[in-house]
């Protein structure tokens, strides 16, 4: 399936409570035509200075969940912790796809956050990769043309280096 680049972003700005936050965001998410429904999210459980590590949490969705948090791990150094089921969660339990809400990094720690603005575009290529790869997406070739290194300084030197005729002369 080749993917067209098209995406869903979605802030929810109206809501006032957590409940209406949770219920806006799966209306959200089951009335779009997708394969799979993303959800990623910062832990903060208290402050530390031992940091926590990455988690990817699921449903249904395990296998992705593995794999994506295994590539967040491998390219930030922090700890894998791996796929974690939660059935409990309303962004998991209410939509229609499968879901999963990715745990990037546990921000009560100030070195975890300077990794993770480190490591920013790599982490996000890196869970785009996992996605794509489960979503079978193919990555579009992109074929170049190399340009002459220095252009030829007049007609006459041009058309001699490529044993060319001139314009005005027959070709052998």
């Amino acid at each position: 399936m080749d993917y067209d680049g098209s995406g869903c972003k979605f802030h929810d700005d109206s809501s006032t409570t957590q409940n209406q936050n949770l219920t806006t965001i799966g209306k959200y998410h089951n009335c779009k035509e997708l394969s799979l429904d993303i959800s990623v999210h910062f832990n903060a459980a208290c402050k530390t200075n031992d940091p926590r590590g990455v988690v990817c949490l699921y449903y249904d969705a395990k296998a992705l969940s593995a794999k994506v948090s295994s590539k967040i791990a491998s390219i930030s150094g922090l700890k894998d912790r791996g796929p974690k089921e939660r059935k409990d969660l309303y962004f998991l339990n209410s939509t229609c796809k499968p879901a999963i809400l990715i745990e990037v990094c546990f921000v009560g720690n100030v070195a975890v956050a300077e990794i993770y603005n480190d490591k920013f575009e790599e982490i996000y290529q890196g869970i785009a990769e996992v996605l794509a790869e489960h979503l079978c997406y193919k990555k579009k070739e992109v074929t170049t043309v190399s340009k002459q290194t220095k252009p030829a300084t007049n007609t006459e030197e041009y058309y001699k280096k490529r044993h060319w005729p001139l314009p005005n002369q027959k070709s052998l």
